[in-house]
């Protein structure tokens, strides 16, 4: 995976809300966004990474070990064919990289 063919978007991840920062491949930000833990809102954090794609960059969405709190948020990113990097707790949960290896 070539480092700046990409845009990467960290999340930190909790109960009620989530903060996403868009850094580019400097790791410069971007910008940020705090949304709810709402699966109904989550079109709007790709719409708003979308404005900072330019042609031949692909997101990158990296979720922080937090308990299932971004559970959902993953599966979306997932489904709607986005690369999603997990932290290493997070990786080695058999049941989470199951799922994700089964539907990429």
């Amino acid at each position: 995976m070539k480092r700046d063919k990409h845009i990467y978007i960290g999340l930190d991840l909790h109960k009620f809300q989530h903060t996403a920062v868009v850094l580019d491949c400097w790791f410069e930000k971007l910008g940020k966004m705090t949304f709810q833990n709402k699966p109904s809102i989550f079109p709007s954090l790709l719409e708003y990474v979308n404005r900072y794609l330019t042609e031949g960059l692909t997101p990158v969405f990296g979720l922080e070990d937090v308990g299932g709190y971004g559970r959902d948020l993953a599966l979306y990113f997932i489904e709607q064919g986005n690369i999603v990097s997990l932290s290493n707790a997070e990786r080695n949960s058999y049941a989470m990289t199951h799922f994700m290896v089964e539907n990429i």
